[in-house]
C-alpha cells in the first residue's frame, strides 16, 4: 500500500512510526477486541475506541490515539484529546468539523479492530479519516441501533 508522507498526513515523522506500529499490532492481533471494557490482569493489551488508555498490571486497554501516545512515550488522555484535524477524526469516530455526528460515542466500543485497521489505512492513502464512508452506512446505522439502547 501506497501512503502519504507524514507531512501531507499532517503529522509528524514520529506520529507517523506509531500510527503504523498501532496497525501492525491491530492487525497481528498484538491489540485484541477489549469490547468489555476490562483491563486484563494478564499480559495482553486490548483495543477499545471508548478508553483512551488504562493500565493494570502488564495489561492495558486503549484506543488508536492511546495506544500511538503509549509508544511515542507521551501521555495518553492529554495526546489524543490535544489531537487536531484528521488525527481528531481518527481518534474521535463522531467528530467532523467542529460537529457531533456519525458514530455515537456509547457504540464506538463496537468497532472491530479489521475496522479500525481500515479507517487507519484511508488516513494513510488519503490524510482523511472517513469512519462512516468506510464502515458503510449498513455498519453505522448497526452501531447506532446499539448506542439507542
Amino acid at each position: 500500500m501506497k501512503i502519504l508522507d507524514h507531512e501531507k498526513l499532517g503529522i509528524s515523522f514520529v506520529e507517523l512510526g506509531a500510527l503504523l506500529g498501532t496497525r501492525a499490532m491491530l492487525e497481528f492481533k498484538v491489540l485484541e477486541d477489549g469490547k468489555e471494557l476490562e483491563v486484563p490482569n494478564k499480559k495482553s493489551h486490548l483495543f477499545n475506541m471508548t478508553q483512551i488508555c488504562k493500565t493494570a498490571g502488564c495489561g492495558s486497554i486503549a484506543c488508536i490515539g492511546g495506544t500511538m501516545a503509549m509508544i511515542m512515550g507521551l501521555e495518553p488522555t492529554s495526546y489524543v484529546r490535544n489531537a487536531e484535524g484528521e488525527l481528531k477524526q481518527l481518534f474521535y469516530p463522531h467528530y467532523r468539523t467542529g460537529k457531533l455526528e456519525g458514530i455515537e460515542l456509547y457504540s464506538w466500543g463496537r468497532i472491530k479492530p479489521a475496522e479500525a485497521i481500515k479507517v487507519i489505512d484511508r488516513f494513510l492513502r488519503t490524510g482523511k479519516a472517513e469512519w462512516q464512508k468506510v464502515l458503510g452506512a449498513k455498519r453505522v446505522a448497526e452501531l447506532q441501533k446499539l448506542s439507542d439502547r
